[in-house]
């Protein structure tokens, strides 16, 4: 189904590989991988269907080998723990909060209390990977919170989310409204139909969450000690991020 949505005269083209993965179903779509991995299977910046079936397999491949290496370059014993995890994600292009990576790695581990000494083995951690991308690096509660959220705002239930739903959708989950809601609706409109599917809005979401975490860590950088010490510093987080806050808002954070 990928190879034919992609395709263009017979074949599919290197600057649609990207789209490919993601309309597969694949989240980890880096662009050296995907370079690493073309220049291995084509000749060309072209690839027929053999060479694309080709592609996908040894993608996934890639993906392993990758993660083995970064994971040995962190391991001890054979075992990562939490204290070490977070530098390892983030050489997968993986960046979740403290509670989503907790969350999972109880799962994973089937520990109650996940502590920051705990160890996982590399199978292990490949599955605590697996599910970060599967669950778009929220909690499991807020993944189910958001696709609720697509069918309420999927009006007229045709699986696919509007430019005008979006922008109500955002808007009711808290999201300031700004002018690049267009741009963003068309980032993420994979298929060019004009409306997001509900992994689509999923993406949207976790871009934007992204963002304003970037936004955050960039500020805090800042501060002293990296933290808000005043209701001015805070307000000018918020307003940097696009909302506004009360006087009793800012006192209740502090």
């Amino acid at each position: 189904q990928s190879f034919r949505r992609y395709l263009y005269d017979g074949e599919i083209h290197a600057d649609d590989l990207t789209k490919a993965l993601l309309h597969s179903g694949i989240e980890d779509v880096r662009p050296e991988l995907i370079a690493l991995v073309l220049c291995k299977v084509a000749e060309y910046n072209t690839l027929d269907e053999d060479e694309f079936l080709h592609f996908m397999c040894q993608y996934e491949e890639e993906q392993r080998e990758d993660a083995l290496t970064h994971f040995q370059n962190f391991a001890v014993n054979g075992q990562v723990t939490m204290e070490s995890m977070s530098g390892l994600l983030a050489a997968l292009e993986l960046n979740p909060r403290g509670r989503v990576l907790r969350q999972i790695c109880q799962e994973v581990s089937g520990e109650r209390l996940f502590e920051a000494s705990t160890g996982l083995d590399f199978p292990q951690f490949l599955k605590v990977v697996e599910m970060l991308r599967q669950r778009f690096c929220f909690l499991q509660e807020e993944l189910e919170h958001f696709r609720s959220v697509f069918q309420v705002f999927d009006r007229d239930h045709s699986g696919g989310m509007s430019l005008a739903e979006l922008s109500s959708a955002l808007a009711w989950l808290g999201f300031p409204i700004s002018g690049s809601l267009c741009s963003l609706h068309q980032q993420h409109d994979l298929d060019s139909k004009g409306v997001l599917t509900e992994v689509e809005f999923l993406r949207c979401l976790r871009s934007l969450y992204e963002e304003e975490a970037q936004i955050i860590n960039q500020y805090l950088n800042l501060l002293q000690n990296g933290r808000c010490r005043r209701g001015s510093e805070l307000e000018q987080l918020l307003y940097t991020l696009g909302y506004t806050a009360t006087v009793d808002i800012l006192v209740d954070s502090l």
